[in-house]
Protein backbone atom coordinates (compact mmCIF):
# COMPACT_ATOMS: atom_id res chain seq x y z
CA UNK A 1 0.00 0.00 0.00
CA UNK A 2 1.45 3.38 -0.97
CA UNK A 3 1.32 6.52 1.17
CA UNK A 4 -1.89 7.80 -0.42
CA UNK A 5 -3.70 4.49 0.15
CA UNK A 6 -2.59 4.27 3.78
CA UNK A 7 -3.66 7.84 4.46
CA UNK A 8 -6.99 7.11 2.77
CA UNK A 9 -7.58 4.19 5.15
CA UNK A 10 -6.82 6.38 8.17
CA UNK A 11 -9.17 9.08 6.93
CA UNK A 12 -11.93 6.52 6.45
CA UNK A 13 -11.40 5.17 9.97
CA UNK A 14 -11.22 8.69 11.40
CA UNK A 15 -14.57 9.54 9.84
CA UNK A 16 -16.12 7.18 12.41
CA UNK A 17 -14.19 8.90 15.24
CA UNK A 18 -12.55 5.63 16.29
CA UNK A 19 -10.10 5.21 19.18
CA UNK A 20 -6.43 5.10 18.24
CA UNK A 21 -2.90 5.26 19.63
CA UNK A 22 0.64 5.23 18.29
CA UNK A 23 3.15 2.39 18.47
CA UNK A 24 6.91 2.97 18.31
CA UNK A 25 9.46 0.39 17.00
CA UNK A 26 9.88 -1.06 20.52
CA UNK A 27 6.11 -1.67 20.75
CA UNK A 28 5.63 1.09 23.34
CA UNK A 29 2.73 3.52 23.31
CA UNK A 30 3.37 7.01 21.94
CA UNK A 31 1.03 9.97 21.55
CA UNK A 32 -0.87 10.21 18.30
CA UNK A 33 0.74 12.59 15.80
CA UNK A 34 -1.14 15.87 15.38
CA UNK A 35 -1.94 14.90 11.79
CA UNK A 36 -3.78 11.82 13.10
CA UNK A 37 -5.86 13.73 15.65
CA UNK A 38 -6.59 16.39 13.04
CA UNK A 39 -8.19 13.66 10.93
CA UNK A 40 -10.60 12.90 13.77
CA UNK A 41 -9.01 9.87 15.44
CA UNK A 42 -9.66 9.82 19.20
CA UNK A 43 -6.61 9.13 21.41
CA UNK A 44 -7.03 6.17 23.76
CA UNK A 45 -6.35 7.18 27.35
CA UNK A 46 -2.94 5.84 28.44
CA UNK A 47 -2.64 3.12 31.04
CA UNK A 48 -1.42 3.95 34.54
CA UNK A 49 1.44 1.52 33.94
CA UNK A 50 4.67 3.16 32.85
CA UNK A 51 5.51 0.22 30.60
CA UNK A 52 2.13 0.16 28.85
CA UNK A 53 2.09 -1.38 25.39
CA UNK A 54 -0.92 -1.09 23.10
CA UNK A 55 -0.90 -4.86 22.61
CA UNK A 56 -1.53 -5.28 26.35
CA UNK A 57 -5.06 -4.03 25.78
CA UNK A 58 -5.63 -7.30 23.90
CA UNK A 59 -6.24 -10.60 25.69
CA UNK A 60 -2.90 -12.27 26.46
CA UNK A 61 -3.73 -15.45 24.56
CA UNK A 62 -4.04 -13.36 21.38
CA UNK A 63 -0.71 -11.52 21.61
CA UNK A 64 0.94 -13.81 19.04
CA UNK A 65 -1.80 -12.88 16.58
CA UNK A 66 -1.25 -9.18 17.30
CA UNK A 67 2.46 -9.50 16.54
CA UNK A 68 1.58 -11.34 13.32
CA UNK A 69 -0.77 -8.49 12.43
CA UNK A 70 1.99 -5.93 13.06
CA UNK A 71 4.32 -7.95 10.85
CA UNK A 72 1.73 -7.99 8.08
CA UNK A 73 1.26 -4.23 8.36
CA UNK A 74 5.01 -3.71 8.11
CA UNK A 75 5.10 -5.75 4.92
CA UNK A 76 2.00 -4.36 3.24
CA UNK A 77 1.27 -1.03 4.95
CA UNK A 78 -2.06 -2.06 6.48
CA UNK A 79 -3.57 -5.08 8.21
CA UNK A 80 -6.67 -5.79 10.30
CA UNK A 81 -8.14 -8.55 12.45
CA UNK A 82 -10.66 -9.22 15.21
CA UNK A 83 -9.43 -9.28 18.83
CA UNK A 84 -10.76 -9.28 22.41
CA UNK A 85 -9.85 -6.07 24.27
CA UNK A 86 -9.61 -6.53 28.03
CA UNK A 87 -10.03 -2.84 28.90
CA UNK A 88 -13.48 -2.67 27.30
CA UNK A 89 -14.27 -6.40 27.68
CA UNK A 90 -15.44 -7.07 24.16
CA UNK A 91 -14.19 -8.09 20.74
CA UNK A 92 -13.72 -5.58 17.97
CA UNK A 93 -11.54 -5.06 14.90
CA UNK A 94 -7.98 -3.82 15.29
CA UNK A 95 -6.51 -1.90 12.36
CA UNK A 96 -2.74 -1.37 12.09
CA UNK A 97 -1.53 1.26 9.62
CA UNK A 98 2.22 1.64 9.06
CA UNK A 99 2.97 5.37 9.04
CA UNK A 100 6.60 5.08 10.14
CA UNK A 101 7.90 6.79 7.01
CA UNK A 102 5.55 9.76 7.34
CA UNK A 103 5.13 10.07 11.12
CA UNK A 104 7.67 7.72 12.67
CA UNK A 105 5.00 5.49 14.25
CA UNK A 106 2.52 2.78 13.45
CA UNK A 107 -1.11 3.65 14.16
CA UNK A 108 -3.37 1.27 16.08
CA UNK A 109 -7.06 1.95 15.46
CA UNK A 110 -9.76 -0.13 17.11
CA UNK A 111 -13.41 -0.43 16.24
CA UNK A 112 -15.29 0.00 13.00
CA UNK A 113 -15.50 -2.80 10.48
CA UNK A 114 -12.86 -5.45 9.92
CA UNK A 115 -11.46 -5.73 6.40
CA UNK A 116 -12.52 -9.38 6.47
CA UNK A 117 -16.20 -8.41 6.68
CA UNK A 118 -16.22 -5.44 4.35
CA UNK A 119 -18.17 -5.64 1.11
CA UNK A 120 -17.50 -2.13 -0.18
CA UNK A 121 -14.28 -0.75 -1.59
CA UNK A 122 -12.06 1.71 0.20
CA UNK A 123 -11.69 5.20 -1.25
CA UNK A 124 -9.42 5.13 -4.25
CA UNK A 125 -8.97 1.37 -4.16
CA UNK A 126 -10.31 -1.44 -6.29
CA UNK A 127 -13.09 -3.64 -4.81
CA UNK A 128 -11.84 -6.50 -2.68
CA UNK A 129 -11.34 -9.73 -4.65
CA UNK A 130 -13.65 -12.66 -3.96
CA UNK A 131 -12.08 -15.32 -6.21
CA UNK A 132 -8.74 -16.76 -5.12
CA UNK A 133 -6.62 -18.82 -7.50
CA UNK A 134 -4.16 -21.33 -6.07
CA UNK A 135 -2.15 -24.26 -7.42
CA UNK A 136 -1.11 -27.20 -5.28
CA UNK A 137 1.00 -30.27 -5.89
CA UNK A 138 -0.13 -33.87 -5.35
CA UNK A 139 0.39 -33.44 -1.59
CA UNK A 140 -1.85 -30.34 -1.50
CA UNK A 141 1.14 -28.05 -0.91
CA UNK A 142 0.90 -24.57 -2.42
CA UNK A 143 3.15 -24.14 -5.46
CA UNK A 144 1.54 -20.94 -6.80
CA UNK A 145 -1.00 -18.34 -5.63
CA UNK A 146 -2.38 -15.29 -7.38
CA UNK A 147 -2.14 -11.68 -6.17
CA UNK A 148 -5.76 -11.77 -4.95
CA UNK A 149 -4.81 -14.42 -2.41
CA UNK A 150 -1.92 -12.48 -0.90
CA UNK A 151 -3.89 -9.20 -0.96
CA UNK A 152 -6.99 -10.57 0.73
CA UNK A 153 -5.43 -12.90 3.29
CA UNK A 154 -2.36 -10.80 4.07
CA UNK A 155 0.18 -13.59 3.51
CA UNK A 156 3.18 -13.14 1.22
CA UNK A 157 4.17 -15.60 -1.51
CA UNK A 158 7.06 -16.76 0.69
CA UNK A 159 4.60 -17.45 3.52
CA UNK A 160 2.36 -19.62 1.34
CA UNK A 161 4.61 -21.44 -1.12
CA UNK A 162 5.61 -24.80 0.33
CA UNK A 163 2.81 -24.67 2.93
CA UNK A 164 0.16 -27.44 3.02
CA UNK A 165 -3.21 -25.97 2.10
CA UNK A 166 -4.83 -27.81 5.01
CA UNK A 167 -3.05 -25.49 7.47
CA UNK A 168 -5.01 -22.50 6.18
CA UNK A 169 -8.46 -24.00 5.66
CA UNK A 170 -11.15 -23.48 8.31
CA UNK A 171 -11.59 -26.72 10.33
CA UNK A 172 -15.30 -26.90 9.48
CA UNK A 173 -14.46 -26.85 5.76
CA UNK A 174 -11.55 -29.29 5.91
CA UNK A 175 -13.48 -32.51 5.22
CA UNK A 176 -15.11 -31.00 2.14
CA UNK A 177 -11.75 -29.70 0.94
CA UNK A 178 -10.13 -33.14 1.29
CA UNK A 179 -13.07 -34.85 -0.44
CA UNK A 180 -12.82 -32.47 -3.38
CA UNK A 181 -9.06 -32.93 -3.58
CA UNK A 182 -9.26 -36.74 -3.55
CA UNK A 183 -12.05 -36.66 -6.12
CA UNK A 184 -9.92 -34.59 -8.45
CA UNK A 185 -6.89 -36.86 -7.98
CA UNK A 186 -9.18 -39.77 -8.86
CA UNK A 187 -9.85 -38.28 -12.27
CA UNK A 188 -13.11 -36.45 -11.65
CA UNK A 189 -13.71 -33.09 -13.28
CA UNK A 190 -12.39 -30.17 -11.27
CA UNK A 191 -15.19 -28.15 -9.68
CA UNK A 192 -14.81 -24.91 -7.72
CA UNK A 193 -15.07 -25.38 -3.96
CA UNK A 194 -16.18 -22.68 -1.53
CA UNK A 195 -13.81 -22.64 1.45
CA UNK A 196 -12.83 -20.32 4.28
CA UNK A 197 -9.14 -19.58 4.70
CA UNK A 198 -7.16 -18.36 7.71
CA UNK A 199 -5.76 -14.86 7.23
CA UNK A 200 -2.43 -13.55 8.52
CA UNK A 201 -3.95 -12.47 11.85
CA UNK A 202 -5.01 -16.05 12.59
CA UNK A 203 -8.71 -15.41 12.04
CA UNK A 204 -10.72 -17.10 9.32
CA UNK A 205 -11.82 -14.83 6.52
CA UNK A 206 -15.39 -13.73 7.11
CA UNK A 207 -16.67 -14.88 3.72
CA UNK A 208 -16.33 -18.09 1.77
CA UNK A 209 -14.02 -17.77 -1.21
CA UNK A 210 -14.28 -19.84 -4.37
CA UNK A 211 -11.07 -21.65 -5.25
CA UNK A 212 -10.46 -24.11 -8.09
CA UNK A 213 -9.62 -27.65 -7.16
CA UNK A 214 -6.40 -27.55 -9.16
Amino acid sequence: WDAAQRRSVLEELAASHLDAEGLDPSFQRVDLPTDATAMGLTPIKPSQSSDHRPIDRVSGDQHARVFALIGAARRTGYATGEFFFVDVERSMPLHVVDMTVEWGVMIFVRGGESANTRTDSRPGLAPRPRRLLMRRDASAVFVWVDDNTTTLLGWTNDDLLGTPATKLIHPDDLDRAVEGWLSMLGGADSEPTRLRYRDVSGASAGSRFTTPAT
